[in-house]
């Protein structure tokens, strides 16, 4: 049998780009999901971004009725840049009409549901952790519980005795699982999101009420001679899920959370992993941080020590959470960051960027001088002073960027500069101008935008958005941005405008003074019709740019 031919997003796209529908068609019926594919990481257009960019009806009519998204706009200005909206910016009226057309066709209405509104009612309450709502609601009507099949689970992890005590009066089975998890190993699992005294007053009750105990759950309620037991037979070990889904951790990770320190020493003595991590395949990073990781992000400075006595790795590299310094330097727990480095803890240069930590960044820069950074430390596309540098930018540090830039070396038309001036931005406008003395301020690194169209694309969101200027002093960026030499005539790839331009669609009559004042064409002879500053602003029904712009 010959193998099935298998496709890229971009092959689709370039089959889109050529309106070839027969090649659309056949890529399309061997792998459908394509056409809800971000192009890449850093590129979130879809295939349907294109059809409309070369206005080709038949073809948006085709990805519609595959499934196409025409709402899924492209970072960070997703709400401006989805399909709909662009073909609505550019008068496509036909493209427009045919995603109407077949979005109507989608909704297929269902037969009415008298208990929809109340089904909704029910999640919202479980969502607010609101147990005296759910218990109006059930009382209500009990039959409503059967939307929500893992309710006695739900209500162990909240500590909602009532409800779990209403679930069992109603059928539901104290000892039904999850996968591997029972409600008892829930409450054990939540314990610290919630509160350490409910959590264990839960596990008792549910254990009054006939739940079996666990490994989790004994943990947790420092039941030291069962484990022994459990032990002793050879029962004893993590549960299953380790191995794929770390989230509810081992049992040592309990231990952490649950803050059982002689708990964590038993287990320890039984021969349990103090790093007690689970792999990810193919990687050489662990999904989770382990019980260390627990200790750090719940401040179990005891406990923490116990396990780096043990021959814990102060130095674990975690995919799906911080390190356990990480943890210590965003909790600002000064003591376990002593702990953690006495035992050879080394934070990494974006806590310690994020954290303004002058000493330490002065240590790792000498530490990497002198060779003695570990392996792997710094990423193999990453270097110290890019870290230190966007770091203590986004922490809004103006001496660590002032430290960083020297060890920092771009040409200054480097692309990589407009990162360096997009994590101060809105944050610390000191940081910005220490960036933009050392690069061309009209890099542009996505699809020709410039960091002023970003000072205005952003600004414009959250304004409408919020209602207020919530993003902060975009005069004063954009500002920076024109004293630094920034130019207002580059037009970028998605709007095709200038930051005018922009300024207009969002109807920022502050900064389309400011763009004129600075010399601003108001008029764009040269962009196309429906992207002139003027036309922004009549799209809009921006009254005041309007009068500004004549």
């Amino acid at each position: 049998m010959t193998p099935a031919e298998t496709f890229s997003v971009d092959q689709l796209a370039d089959a889109i780009k050529a309106s070839d529908v027969d090649r659309v068609r056949q890529i399309l019926d061997a792998q459908p999901d394509l056409v809800r594919t971000d192009m890449a990481y850093e590129n979130e257009h879809q295939v349907l971004h294109y059809a409309v960019y070369a206005r080709l009806p038949q073809m948006v009519r085709l990805l519609m009725q595959r499934g196409a998204d025409a709402h899924k706009g492209v970072w960070p200005h997703r709400a401006a840049t989805t399909a709909l909206v662009i073909a609505q910016d550019r008068g496509y009226d036909e493209i427009v009409t045919i995603i109407d057309e077949e979005e109507r066709l989608r909704k297929v209405e269902p037969p009415p549901d008298p208990k929809s509104a109340a089904r909704d009612q029910l999640m919202k309450a479980f969502d607010r952790n609101d147990e005296d709502a759910i218990l109006r609601i059930l009382e209500a009507d009990p039959s409503l519980i059967e939307a929500y099949p893992w309710r006695l689970h739900a209500a162990a992890c909240k500590c909602f005795e009532r409800l779990a005590a209403w679930l069992l009066d109603h059928g539901s089975d104290v000892n039904s699982l999850r996968g591997d998890r029972a409600p008892l190993d829930m409450a054990a699992g939540c314990a610290p999101f919630f509160s350490l005294d409910k959590a264990r007053k839960m596990m008792a009750w549910l254990r009054e009420h006939g739940a079996e105990l666990t490994p989790r759950a004994a943990v947790a309620l420092g039941e030291a001679e069962w484990l022994r037991a459990r032990h002793a037979a050879s029962k004893l070990a993590n549960p299953p899920s380790m191995k794929a889904d770390c989230a509810y951790g081992g049992l040592l990770e309990i231990a952490a959370m649950n803050d059982c320190l002689d708990m964590a020493e038993l287990l320890l003595d039984l021969g349990f992993d103090p790093d007690e991590r689970a792999p990810i395949e193919g990687a050489d990073r662990e999904a989770w941080g382990g019980p260390l990781d627990e200790c750090a992000h719940w401040g179990r400075l005891a406990m923490a020590e116990v396990l780096l006595k043990r021959g814990a790795d102060p130095n674990p590299k975690p995919h799906l959470s911080k390190t356990p310094i990480g943890w210590a330097y965003e909790n600002r727990n000064v003591a376990m960051i002593e702990l953690l480095e006495r035992y050879g803890a080394i934070a990494h240069p974006v806590s310690v960027g994020l954290g303004g930590d002058i000493g330490k960044a002065r240590k790792l820069i000498a530490d990497e001088a002198a060779g003695k950074l570990p392996p792997g430390f710094i990423g193999p596309q990453e270097t110290l002073g890019e870290l230190l540098l966007w770091s203590g930018g986004a922490g809004g540090h103006p001496e660590m960027v002032r430290l960083a830039l020297p060890i920092f070396h771009l040409p200054r038309d480097d692309s990589r500069w407009w990162w360096l001036l997009w994590h101060p931005l809105f944050r610390s406008l000191e940081c910005f101008k220490l960036v933009l003395q050392h690069c061309n301020p009209d890099v542009s690194l996505y699809f020709g935008r410039t960091i002023l169209h970003d000072i205005v694309g952003m600004y414009g969101r959250d304004r409408n958005r919020e209602g207020r200027d919530s993003t902060g002093d975009a005069i004063g960026f954009a500002t920076a941005v024109l004293d630094a030499g920034g130019r207002l005539n580059i037009r970028d790839d998605l709007l095709k405008s200038t930051p005018l331009g922009w300024a207009c669609r969002w109807g920022l009559t502050d900064l389309v003074k400011l763009f004129l004042d600075r010399g601003a064409d108001p008029v764009e002879s040269a962009a196309e019709p429906w992207a002139t500053p003027r036309a922004w602003a009549i799209k809009g029904n921006h009254s005041a740019v309007l009068l500004l712009l004549t």
